[in-house]
């Protein structure tokens, strides 16, 4: 080969290799702008999803909005520099008032919502009767007061999601009592608060259940004995008969019988500011839950931490979060399913509960016509205390005939002791005899609702029976040997017809027994509702009829017997 050709090729490598060298280097080059640009991107995707920027983009968004106009509920706060939230203030450890301050987990997290938005905390007591019209009147923004998130309130409202706490219902009684389930309670009584959701679930398995307001009420009634059992969310529950500040005398004697349906507790917004304030609480909720920061809140008050420490663990995780900065519907949990079936008056009592409220401005609720289930309870409380009236003025008459006819008996030792028994009657007050009744029927046979409605009529009659025939034996003594039944019923009908009236008053009074009568459902209904004008306006009515058809019956039953020829008096 010549040598000019081998200067050539030689010069030719060198350059290949120069060139090479150069390509290496840019692809390197290009290969390190493309890891930088993709983790810049990363990093700023990973910060798109954090709450806490999602938040303040949306907080920022809603003031540049300015305050002439105002668009949605968020924008409102903000502007006001203020968020109102119902709380309670009578549930240990969650919302109480003490030495005029309200503590509590529940208040600890309002606080921090407040803190998240930067504005002012007005904390505003509400209860189950009044904290969704508060809501409604726009009077408080949220309500955060240990409510349940159910389906049947969401379509009173938005429930705010992630949760902040979650519960069973829990059965809480001597431990002499050996209860294990629903079937072990019996027709022993249990103290529930009302509205609770769980009320519905007693309502089934036909628990005589009694009314209260707040938890407070229900252990105090423990205490004394005035019911057997309590029921209610299991962190309340435990506050007042396990915890270290619970009464000794609680932990000694009352415990834990069984718990049921777990459910979630919500914070509670109007619908329409489902997507500016609620999603700025969603916000929060899932940033404080991610940072531990709950678990925090709960803790020094000795409330259990497994939900929120489960919860921590869901929300840091970034599979919860869109791309956009949304939570991801799919880390959500359901809301509790207690939805009943709609009656076929449900269209008449919601069109007439919207003519009361656009005419005559009344906020009534027709809810024992709406739902199937309050519905038959109601007309089956109704057959029920209509042959509760029956029974019991058919007991009277006949009381009233035997008490005169033992009265008037001329074997002394009848006469001596029918007078001890009226005598008895008559000073024993009418709940007194219904409670004895109650106790002596209980230990003689298992008891039931057919069994609690002839016990009633029995010592409702009793006790009328005997004052009736006790007025007829006076007057059969101012008669002398004239006297009959007749002529004393005549003598004393006024004081037999209060008798008559006052059978028919009583009858409300048998429900303290568990005798299923339109008091008693109608607590129920209650229970379950929380709606108690409707309820006991029907109850008013149908008693207040009912009694005005004696008024009348008996005047034109006693006003014939007057109609006879035969010389009569009156007292």
């Amino acid at each position: 080969i010549p040598q000019n050709t081998m200067i050539s090729y030689s010069t030719l490598a060198k350059k290949n290799k120069t060139d090479t060298t150069v390509i290496c280097s840019f692809h390197l080059l290009l290969f390190v702008c493309l890891f930088v640009f993709s983790t810049l991107a990363a990093a700023q995707t990973n910060q798109s999803l954090e709450p806490s920027t999602t938040l303040n983009q949306l907080l920022l968004k809603e003031r540049s909005l300015g305050c002439d106009k105002i668009h949605n509920r968020l924008q409102q706060v903000l502007c006001e520099g203020n968020i109102k939230i119902g709380v309670n203030d009578h549930f240990r450890h969650f919302g109480e008032r003490v030495d005029e301050k309200l503590i509590g987990f529940e208040i600890d997290l309002a606080r921090s919502i407040a803190t998240s938005l930067g504005v002012k905390l007005e904390l505003i007591p509400v209860n189950f009767t009044n904290r969704t019209q508060y809501l409604s009147e726009k009077i408080i923004d949220l309500i955060l007061a240990n409510m349940t998130h159910t389906v049947s309130r969401d379509q009173f409202m938005y429930f705010i999601r992630p949760h902040y706490y979650t519960s069973p219902t829990t059965v809480v009684g001597e431990k002499i009592f050996k209860v294990e389930s629903f079937a072990d309670l019996g027709t022993l009584s249990v103290c529930v608060q009302m509205g609770h959701f769980s009320n519905v679930v007693f309502s089934k398995n036909q628990i005589r259940m009694l009314m209260y307001e707040t938890p407070v009420q229900l252990f105090d009634a423990l205490k004394f004995g005035v019911c057997d059992f309590v029921a209610h969310d299991h962190p309340i529950a435990m506050a007042s008969i396990n915890m270290p500040d619970a009464p000794a005398q609680m932990g000694s004697a009352f415990e834990e019988k069984f718990s049921f349906d777990q459910a979630p507790w919500g914070i509670g917004v109007e619908k329409s500011a489902a997507d500016s304030l609620g999603k700025a609480v969603s916000l929060i909720l899932a940033n404080l839950h991610s940072s531990g920061d709950m678990i925090k809140f709960a803790t020094p008050y000795g409330i259990q931490t497994s939900y929120l420490e489960e919860a921590k663990e869901k929300w840091s995780d970034p599979s919860c979060y869109q791309a956009s900065g949304e939570l991801n519907i799919a880390c959500y949990e359901p809301a509790y399913y207690d939805v009943r079936t709609k009656s076929i008056l449900a269209p008449f009592a919601t069109k007439t509960e919207e003519l009361l409220f656009n005419t005559m401005g009344w906020r009534i609720k027709f809810d024992p016509f709406s739902d199937q289930q309050s519905l038959s309870m109601l007309l089956e409380g109704f057959k029920n205390s209509v042959i509760l009236l029956v029974a019991t003025l058919l007991t009277s008459c006949l009381f009233i005939w035997v008490f005169f006819k033992c009265l008037t008996s001329e074997q002394k030792i009848v006469c001596y002791s029918s007078k001890a028994t009226a005598i008895f009657f008559l000073n024993a007050p009418t709940i007194f005899l219904l409670i004895l009744g109650f106790l002596i029927a209980s230990t003689v046979t298992t008891y039931s609702g057919p069994l609690a409605l002839l016990t009633a009529a029995i010592l409702i009659g009793l006790g009328e029976g005997a004052t009736g025939g006790y007025a007829m034996y006076e007057a059969s003594k101012t008669l002398g040997k004239q006297a009959t039944f007749l002529r004393s019923l005549r003598y004393a009908k006024v004081r037999v017809r209060a008798c008559l009236i006052t059978s028919v008053q009583a009858c409300p009074i048998a429900a303290f027994i568990g005798a299923p009568e339109l008091l008693s459902v109608l607590t129920d209904i209650t229970a379950i509702s929380g709606e108690r004008a409707t309820t006991f306006t029907i109850l008013a009515l149908f008693y207040g009829l009912s009694v005005h058809a004696v008024v009348v019956i008996s005047a034109k039953v006693f006003n014939r017997l007057s109609d006879n020829s035969e010389p009569h008096h009156a007292s």
